[in-house]
Protein backbone atom coordinates (compact mmCIF):
# COMPACT_ATOMS: atom_id res chain seq x y z
CA UNK A 1 0.00 0.00 0.00
CA UNK A 2 1.43 3.76 -0.60
CA UNK A 3 2.47 5.74 2.33
CA UNK A 4 -0.15 8.38 0.94
CA UNK A 5 -3.24 5.64 1.60
CA UNK A 6 -2.28 5.22 5.13
CA UNK A 7 -1.48 8.89 6.22
CA UNK A 8 -3.28 11.92 5.17
CA UNK A 9 -2.09 15.23 6.78
CA UNK A 10 -4.05 18.43 7.77
CA UNK A 11 -2.52 21.67 7.78
CA UNK A 12 -2.57 24.28 10.79
CA UNK A 13 -5.97 24.93 11.63
CA UNK A 14 -7.60 27.00 14.49
CA UNK A 15 -4.36 26.81 16.50
CA UNK A 16 -3.83 22.87 15.76
CA UNK A 17 -1.57 20.72 13.93
CA UNK A 18 -3.28 17.31 12.82
CA UNK A 19 -2.48 13.83 11.03
CA UNK A 20 -4.37 10.80 10.49
CA UNK A 21 -3.07 7.55 9.52
CA UNK A 22 -4.50 4.31 8.76
CA UNK A 23 -4.60 0.76 9.53
CA UNK A 24 -2.91 1.34 13.29
CA UNK A 25 -3.56 -0.56 16.32
CA UNK A 26 -1.75 0.92 19.71
CA UNK A 27 -0.60 -1.05 22.55
CA UNK A 28 0.65 0.04 25.71
CA UNK A 29 4.13 0.39 24.74
CA UNK A 30 2.75 3.50 23.16
CA UNK A 31 2.90 5.78 26.21
CA UNK A 32 7.15 5.51 27.26
CA UNK A 33 8.39 5.26 23.66
CA UNK A 34 6.19 8.41 22.80
CA UNK A 35 7.45 10.03 26.53
CA UNK A 36 11.20 9.07 25.48
CA UNK A 37 10.77 10.64 22.08
CA UNK A 38 9.24 13.89 23.36
CA UNK A 39 11.90 13.59 26.34
CA UNK A 40 14.49 13.75 23.41
CA UNK A 41 12.84 16.59 21.84
CA UNK A 42 13.36 18.24 24.91
CA UNK A 43 16.54 17.57 25.77
CA UNK A 44 17.84 18.43 21.97
CA UNK A 45 15.72 22.13 21.94
CA UNK A 46 17.53 22.66 26.05
CA UNK A 47 21.05 21.90 24.34
CA UNK A 48 20.86 24.81 21.98
CA UNK A 49 19.88 27.43 24.82
CA UNK A 50 21.97 30.24 26.28
CA UNK A 51 21.50 29.91 29.78
CA UNK A 52 23.15 32.52 31.25
CA UNK A 53 21.75 35.15 28.79
CA UNK A 54 18.99 33.43 29.84
CA UNK A 55 19.21 34.42 33.67
CA UNK A 56 20.42 37.85 32.86
CA UNK A 57 16.76 38.28 31.32
CA UNK A 58 15.12 36.25 34.23
CA UNK A 59 16.92 39.58 36.36
CA UNK A 60 14.38 42.58 33.59
CA UNK A 61 11.18 40.52 34.64
CA UNK A 62 8.28 41.35 36.80
CA UNK A 63 9.89 40.43 40.77
CA UNK A 64 6.65 37.84 40.90
CA UNK A 65 8.06 35.99 38.20
CA UNK A 66 11.71 36.11 38.91
CA UNK A 67 11.29 32.90 41.81
CA UNK A 68 9.08 31.07 38.51
CA UNK A 69 12.31 31.37 35.89
CA UNK A 70 15.10 31.45 38.43
CA UNK A 71 14.39 27.87 39.23
CA UNK A 72 13.36 27.29 35.41
CA UNK A 73 16.83 27.40 34.87
CA UNK A 74 18.02 25.56 37.85
CA UNK A 75 15.68 23.52 35.91
CA UNK A 76 17.14 23.60 32.37
CA UNK A 77 21.32 23.13 34.36
CA UNK A 78 19.91 19.95 35.73
CA UNK A 79 19.01 18.31 32.35
CA UNK A 80 22.24 19.63 30.98
CA UNK A 81 24.65 18.56 33.75
CA UNK A 82 22.61 15.15 33.31
CA UNK A 83 22.56 15.12 29.73
CA UNK A 84 18.82 13.65 30.42
CA UNK A 85 15.24 15.09 30.09
CA UNK A 86 13.78 12.23 31.44
CA UNK A 87 10.77 13.01 33.55
CA UNK A 88 9.89 16.53 31.61
CA UNK A 89 7.20 14.97 29.69
CA UNK A 90 4.04 13.65 31.88
CA UNK A 91 1.49 11.11 29.72
CA UNK A 92 -2.28 10.36 30.57
CA UNK A 93 -5.16 8.48 29.22
CA UNK A 94 -8.31 11.27 29.24
CA UNK A 95 -10.90 8.60 27.74
CA UNK A 96 -11.25 5.29 26.82
CA UNK A 97 -14.16 3.44 25.31
CA UNK A 98 -14.72 0.02 26.57
CA UNK A 99 -17.24 -2.56 25.87
CA UNK A 100 -19.68 0.10 24.27
CA UNK A 101 -19.00 2.61 27.40
CA UNK A 102 -16.76 5.32 27.81
CA UNK A 103 -14.59 6.41 30.70
CA UNK A 104 -13.42 10.34 30.49
CA UNK A 105 -10.83 11.67 33.00
CA UNK A 106 -12.21 14.71 35.58
CA UNK A 107 -10.58 18.41 34.65
CA UNK A 108 -6.68 18.46 36.36
CA UNK A 109 -6.21 19.60 39.86
CA UNK A 110 -5.95 23.06 39.54
CA UNK A 111 -4.76 23.17 43.42
CA UNK A 112 -1.72 21.17 42.35
CA UNK A 113 1.74 23.33 42.76
CA UNK A 114 2.89 24.00 39.45
CA UNK A 115 6.46 23.77 40.72
CA UNK A 116 6.29 19.71 41.52
CA UNK A 117 6.13 17.88 38.12
CA UNK A 118 3.05 15.38 38.26
CA UNK A 119 2.94 11.55 38.54
CA UNK A 120 1.47 9.95 34.83
CA UNK A 121 -2.37 9.54 35.16
CA UNK A 122 -4.66 6.63 34.56
CA UNK A 123 -2.59 4.25 32.63
CA UNK A 124 -4.26 1.24 34.09
CA UNK A 125 -7.59 2.45 32.10
CA UNK A 126 -5.44 1.33 29.33
CA UNK A 127 -7.25 -2.14 27.75
CA UNK A 128 -6.18 -3.91 24.40
CA UNK A 129 -9.57 -4.53 23.96
CA UNK A 130 -10.45 -0.92 24.05
CA UNK A 131 -13.10 0.38 20.97
CA UNK A 132 -11.30 3.96 21.41
CA UNK A 133 -8.58 5.89 23.70
CA UNK A 134 -6.74 8.86 23.89
CA UNK A 135 -3.30 9.28 25.07
CA UNK A 136 -2.35 12.98 26.13
CA UNK A 137 1.61 14.02 26.60
CA UNK A 138 2.53 17.64 27.31
CA UNK A 139 5.28 19.20 29.50
CA UNK A 140 5.47 18.19 33.01
CA UNK A 141 6.27 20.91 35.75
CA UNK A 142 7.28 23.87 34.65
CA UNK A 143 6.70 25.24 31.29
CA UNK A 144 10.11 25.38 29.39
CA UNK A 145 10.08 28.83 27.67
CA UNK A 146 13.28 30.65 29.35
CA UNK A 147 13.60 33.60 27.38
CA UNK A 148 11.74 32.72 24.37
CA UNK A 149 9.45 34.94 23.63
CA UNK A 150 6.10 34.03 22.09
CA UNK A 151 6.88 30.32 23.09
CA UNK A 152 4.73 28.04 25.19
CA UNK A 153 7.20 25.63 25.87
CA UNK A 154 9.44 23.56 23.55
CA UNK A 155 6.57 20.80 23.22
CA UNK A 156 2.70 21.63 23.02
CA UNK A 157 0.78 18.58 24.00
CA UNK A 158 0.38 16.43 21.86
CA UNK A 159 -2.70 13.79 21.81
CA UNK A 160 -3.11 10.28 20.19
CA UNK A 161 -6.57 9.14 20.10
CA UNK A 162 -7.08 5.32 18.31
CA UNK A 163 -9.75 3.88 16.80
CA UNK A 164 -9.94 -0.23 17.03
CA UNK A 165 -11.35 0.29 13.51
CA UNK A 166 -8.06 1.28 12.43
CA UNK A 167 -7.71 5.39 12.68
CA UNK A 168 -5.46 6.80 14.61
CA UNK A 169 -5.14 10.62 14.48
CA UNK A 170 -2.22 12.91 16.23
CA UNK A 171 -2.86 16.60 17.60
CA UNK A 172 -0.62 19.02 18.26
CA UNK A 173 -1.97 21.80 20.24
CA UNK A 174 -0.30 25.58 20.05
CA UNK A 175 1.81 24.77 16.79
CA UNK A 176 5.09 26.79 16.19
CA UNK A 177 8.30 26.53 13.65
CA UNK A 178 9.33 23.13 15.52
CA UNK A 179 5.85 21.27 15.68
CA UNK A 180 6.14 20.08 12.09
CA UNK A 181 9.37 18.06 13.02
CA UNK A 182 7.60 16.59 16.23
CA UNK A 183 4.81 15.58 14.15
CA UNK A 184 6.95 13.83 11.35
CA UNK A 185 8.52 12.24 13.90
CA UNK A 186 5.46 10.78 16.17
CA UNK A 187 3.94 9.75 12.47
CA UNK A 188 6.98 7.56 12.19
CA UNK A 189 6.32 6.47 15.67
CA UNK A 190 2.71 5.39 15.32
CA UNK A 191 3.33 3.74 12.13
CA UNK A 192 5.37 1.31 13.45
CA UNK A 193 1.78 0.16 14.72
CA UNK A 194 0.70 -0.79 11.83
CA UNK A 195 -1.61 -4.00 11.49
CA UNK A 196 -0.27 -6.41 9.09
CA UNK A 197 -1.97 -5.81 6.07
CA UNK A 198 -5.21 -8.28 5.31
CA UNK A 199 -4.65 -10.47 1.90
CA UNK A 200 -6.92 -8.65 -0.61
CA UNK A 201 -10.12 -10.20 -1.09
CA UNK A 202 -10.38 -12.33 -4.37
CA UNK A 203 -12.22 -11.26 -7.08
CA UNK A 204 -15.16 -13.44 -6.41
CA UNK A 205 -16.27 -11.13 -3.08
CA UNK A 206 -16.52 -7.41 -4.02
CA UNK A 207 -18.05 -4.56 -2.61
CA UNK A 208 -19.81 -1.86 -3.52
CA UNK A 209 -20.32 1.23 -1.43
CA UNK A 210 -23.10 3.99 -2.16
CA UNK A 211 -22.67 7.27 -0.79
CA UNK A 212 -23.89 11.04 -0.96
CA UNK A 213 -21.73 13.93 -0.98
CA UNK A 214 -20.30 14.13 2.71
CA UNK A 215 -16.81 13.16 2.25
CA UNK A 216 -16.86 10.70 5.64
CA UNK A 217 -17.44 7.77 3.05
CA UNK A 218 -13.96 7.39 2.06
CA UNK A 219 -12.71 7.04 5.43
CA UNK A 220 -14.91 3.91 5.95
CA UNK A 221 -13.85 2.56 2.22
CA UNK A 222 -10.26 3.25 3.52
CA UNK A 223 -10.78 1.54 6.70
CA UNK A 224 -12.55 -1.61 5.19
CA UNK A 225 -9.46 -1.84 2.41
CA UNK A 226 -6.73 -1.25 4.58
CA UNK A 227 -7.19 -2.99 7.84
CA UNK A 228 -10.38 -5.23 7.07
CA UNK A 229 -8.65 -6.42 3.58
CA UNK A 230 -12.10 -6.05 1.70
CA UNK A 231 -12.09 -5.09 -2.13
CA UNK A 232 -14.60 -2.08 -2.33
CA UNK A 233 -15.59 0.11 -5.52
CA UNK A 234 -17.92 3.55 -5.43
CA UNK A 235 -18.59 5.93 -7.85
CA UNK A 236 -17.49 9.06 -7.02
CA UNK A 237 -18.11 11.44 -9.63
CA UNK A 238 -20.73 13.91 -8.63
CA UNK A 239 -22.73 13.48 -11.54
CA UNK A 240 -25.55 10.94 -10.84
CA UNK A 241 -28.50 12.07 -12.87
CA UNK A 242 -26.92 10.97 -16.46
CA UNK A 243 -28.32 7.76 -18.28
CA UNK A 244 -24.64 6.43 -18.77
CA UNK A 245 -23.98 7.24 -14.80
CA UNK A 246 -27.05 5.18 -13.69
CA UNK A 247 -25.86 2.55 -16.25
CA UNK A 248 -22.36 2.87 -14.70
CA UNK A 249 -23.76 2.33 -11.26
CA UNK A 250 -26.20 -0.47 -12.01
CA UNK A 251 -22.90 -2.34 -14.08
CA UNK A 252 -21.06 -1.97 -10.30
CA UNK A 253 -23.52 -3.11 -8.12
CA UNK A 254 -23.91 -6.03 -10.71
CA UNK A 255 -20.57 -6.95 -10.26
CA UNK A 256 -20.29 -6.82 -6.58
CA UNK A 257 -21.51 -9.42 -3.61
CA UNK A 258 -22.34 -7.11 -0.98
CA UNK A 259 -23.35 -3.16 -0.76
CA UNK A 260 -22.25 -0.74 2.15
CA UNK A 261 -24.61 2.23 1.67
CA UNK A 262 -23.37 4.97 3.63
CA UNK A 263 -26.50 7.55 4.45
CA UNK A 264 -25.35 10.62 6.12
CA UNK A 265 -27.54 13.99 6.74
CA UNK A 266 -27.97 16.30 3.61
CA UNK A 267 -31.54 17.75 3.55
CA UNK A 268 -33.60 19.26 5.50
CA UNK A 269 -37.27 18.74 5.17
CA UNK A 270 -39.73 21.33 6.25
CA UNK A 271 -41.17 19.18 9.42
CA UNK A 272 -37.24 19.61 10.45
CA UNK A 273 -36.53 16.41 9.67
CA UNK A 274 -33.20 15.43 8.07
CA UNK A 275 -32.94 13.22 5.43
CA UNK A 276 -30.30 11.32 2.91
CA UNK A 277 -29.16 12.73 -0.31
CA UNK A 278 -31.47 11.17 -3.31
CA UNK A 279 -29.16 9.87 -5.29
CA UNK A 280 -28.40 7.83 -2.00
CA UNK A 281 -31.73 6.39 -1.49
CA UNK A 282 -31.96 5.46 -5.25
CA UNK A 283 -28.65 3.89 -4.48
CA UNK A 284 -30.04 2.06 -2.02
CA UNK A 285 -33.16 0.19 -3.87
CA UNK A 286 -30.32 -0.28 -6.33
CA UNK A 287 -28.36 -2.33 -4.30
CA UNK A 288 -32.02 -4.11 -2.17
CA UNK A 289 -33.10 -4.84 -5.93
CA UNK A 290 -30.14 -6.54 -7.93
CA UNK A 291 -28.19 -7.97 -4.55
CA UNK A 292 -31.19 -8.61 -2.13
CA UNK A 293 -31.79 -6.37 1.23
CA UNK A 294 -29.60 -9.50 2.81
CA UNK A 295 -26.67 -8.79 1.32
CA UNK A 296 -27.47 -4.67 1.42
CA UNK A 297 -25.84 -2.98 4.80
CA UNK A 298 -26.89 0.16 5.61
CA UNK A 299 -24.83 2.37 7.59
CA UNK A 300 -27.27 5.42 9.53
CA UNK A 301 -25.56 8.52 11.14
CA UNK A 302 -27.87 9.40 13.92
CA UNK A 303 -30.64 11.79 13.45
CA UNK A 304 -31.38 11.05 9.75
CA UNK A 305 -34.81 9.92 9.37
CA UNK A 306 -35.24 5.88 8.56
CA UNK A 307 -36.77 5.03 5.51
CA UNK A 308 -40.03 2.71 5.97
CA UNK A 309 -38.95 0.39 3.47
CA UNK A 310 -35.94 -0.04 5.41
CA UNK A 311 -36.90 -0.63 8.99
CA UNK A 312 -36.27 -3.68 9.95
CA UNK A 313 -33.49 -4.49 7.99
CA UNK A 314 -30.07 -4.72 9.53
CA UNK A 315 -28.61 -1.15 10.04
CA UNK A 316 -25.43 0.07 11.59
CA UNK A 317 -25.62 3.51 13.17
CA UNK A 318 -23.11 5.98 13.97
CA UNK A 319 -22.46 9.26 15.72
CA UNK A 320 -22.93 12.65 13.66
CA UNK A 321 -19.57 12.94 11.58
CA UNK A 322 -18.21 9.78 12.87
CA UNK A 323 -18.25 6.99 10.46
CA UNK A 324 -15.69 5.47 11.62
CA UNK A 325 -16.74 4.14 14.61
CA UNK A 326 -19.05 2.04 12.45
CA UNK A 327 -15.93 0.55 10.81
CA UNK A 328 -15.88 -3.14 13.15
CA UNK A 329 -19.37 -3.74 12.59
CA UNK A 330 -19.79 -2.78 9.09
CA UNK A 331 -16.43 -5.42 8.58
CA UNK A 332 -18.29 -8.32 10.24
CA UNK A 333 -21.62 -7.65 8.62
CA UNK A 334 -19.42 -8.08 5.63
CA UNK A 335 -17.84 -11.07 6.58
CA UNK A 336 -21.14 -12.58 7.48
CA UNK A 337 -22.35 -12.19 3.82
CA UNK A 338 -18.86 -13.55 2.76
CA UNK A 339 -19.73 -16.57 4.31
CA UNK A 340 -22.66 -17.43 3.46
CA UNK A 341 -21.92 -16.31 -0.29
Amino acid sequence: MEESEVRKRYAPNMGKLSANLFGIRLDDTIVSRMKALLENVVLTEVQKMDIPTGRAWVETTAEGWREYYSLMADRLESILENGSAKGTIRAEVSQQTLHGRTWSAGPANPHLDWRTPRPDANLDKFSPDYEGITFEFAENGFIINLGMRNRTGIVGPVTLTSTSGGLTQIVIDDPDNNSEAILSAVEELVLSYRVPEAPPEPASFRVFMGHGGDTQWKTLKLALEATHGFAVEAFESEDRTSTATVDTVVNMIRSANAAVVVMTGADTMLDGTVRARENVIHELGLCQGILGVHSTIIVLENGVTELSNIAGITQVRFPKNDVMSSALAVAGALENRKRNA
